[in-house]
């Protein structure tokens, strides 16, 4: 895992190594590209995605990974991402026409395999946390660090 957590090259290598094909990735799938709304009977629902710019072809679970890091506690990751990755591939068999690029093994395998790099690739998003550091005060500057370093823990759990 140690080498696959610095293995930039992964990222548009896993597709080759898996026998998957390339799909349509957003390439910068988290939190604060979803954004959402409220359904009449008050139920959150996904309302659009945006920010395209780092879109390309290659391995969907570089988005799995990011939407799960950036969306959900350790815990709750931990606990449901095969349950999520499943259901992902439930609508894609539902919704797609033709032949799936990829089988259901061959996505867990690349979500766990692109989990770490990913995780460490995003934690650059957080950094206006830290911004600006110097109008901040100390109490706030205690509570930024520990977000900051639970945000790192909680990226690679």
């Amino acid at each position: 895992m140690a080498e696959e957590l610095v293995a930039l090259e992964l990222t548009s290598t896993m597709n080759d190594e898996l026998g998957m094909k390339d799909v349509f990735v957003h390439g910068d799938l988290w939190s604060t590209n979803m954004l959402w709304r409220k359904t009449a009977s008050g139920r959150t629902q996904l309302g659009g995605i945006v920010d395209y710019q780092m879109s390309h072809f290659g391995c969907a679970a570089v988005d799995l990974c990011r939407a799960f890091i950036s969306t959900m506690s350790g815990k709750d990751r931990r606990e449901n991402w095969e349950r999520l990755v499943e259901e992902f591939h439930g609508y894609l068999i539902e919704y797609c026409k033709e032949e799936l690029p990829f089988t259901i093994e061959q996505v867990k395998e690349s979500y766990r395999r692109l989990f770490p790099i990913s995780g460490l690739l995003l934690l650059e998003a957080f950094g206006p946390i830290a911004k600006n550091v110097e109008n901040v005060p100390e109490t706030k500057m205690s509570a930024i660090s520990y977000i900051t370093r639970q945000v790192g823990k909680e990226a690679f759990q």
